[in-house]
C-alpha cells in the first residue's frame, strides 16, 4: 500500500514538473488588456467639522445656537451655493456633480456619527485645483484651497487630495472652532 501511495504521490509531482517547466505560451490570457478596462473612481468633496469653543458640534439639532437653519454660503469658481438649500435632492446614486452644500451625518470607525458640513461632489479621475470661500452665519469667513490629483500607478488609480485652511496646510478632516448663534430670548 506505501509502494502504491508514494507511486501515486511521484506521478503527481512528476506532472506538476512537467507543468511548471513546460514551454511558456506566447501570449499571456491571464494579464488582462489595460485598454479596456473601465476604472470607476469617486468622487470627492470638502468635509468639515463645526463646533463652538466648548467642543458641541454646531450641526447637531441638540445644540443651542445651532447652525442647521443657515445662512451659510459658499463662493466656488464665481458661483454662490447656499445651505439650507430648496433644490438638493438625496439620493443614492453618485452624481458627480456640484450639487453645493449639504449637512451630513458620518459613522467614524468606532461606529460613533458625527455630523459635517460637505461641498461637492467633485469627479474623482480629474485633476483639479481652486478654492471655496464659505462665509458662515456667526459673521465669519474662511477659504478653504484643495488640490486633487489622479494618476494611474501599475494600472490602478490613485487618487490624492490635499486641502489648507486659509493658507494653512490641513491633514485629516478640516475642523473649525466657530460662535453658536445667539437668539434673542
Amino acid at each position: 500500500m506505501k509502494r502504491f501511495t508514494f507511486s501515486i504521490l511521484g506521478a503527481v509531482l512528476l506532472l506538476f514538473t512537467a507543468v511548471a517547466c513546460g514551454e511558456k505560451p506566447t501570449t499571456n490570457q491571464d494579464e488582462p488588456d489595460w485598454n479596456d478596462i473601465i476604472w470607476d473612481v469617486a468622487p470627492w468633496w470638502v468635509s468639515m467639522e463645526v463646533t463652538d469653543a466648548a467642543g458641541n458640534n454646531l450641526f447637531e439639532s441638540g445644540t443651542s445656537g445651532n447652525w442647521l437653519g443657515g445662512p451659510i454660503v459658499a463662493t466656488y469658481n464665481g458661483k454662490e451655493y447656499s445651505y439650507p438649500s430648496n433644490n438638493q435632492v438625496e439620493t443614492k446614486e453618485l452624481l458627480v456633480q456640484i450639487t453645493g452644500l449639504r449637512v451630513r451625518k458620518c459613522e467614524m470607525i468606532d461606529h460613533s456619527f458625527v455630523m459635517r458640513i460637505e461641498f461637492g461632489d467633485f469627479n474623482g479621475d480629474d485633476t483639479l485645483s481652486g478654492e471655496i470661500n464659505f462665509a458662515w452665519p456667526d459673521g465669519t469667513s474662511d477659504v478653504v484651497s484643495f488640490n486633487h490629483t489622479c494618476k494611474y500607478v501599475d494600472h490602478a488609480p490613485k487618487p490624492k487630495t490635499s486641502f489648507s485652511l486659509n493658507g494653512e496646510p490641513v491633514s485629516g478632516i478640516i475642523r473649525l472652532t466657530k460662535t453658536p448663534l445667539a437668539f434673542p430670548e
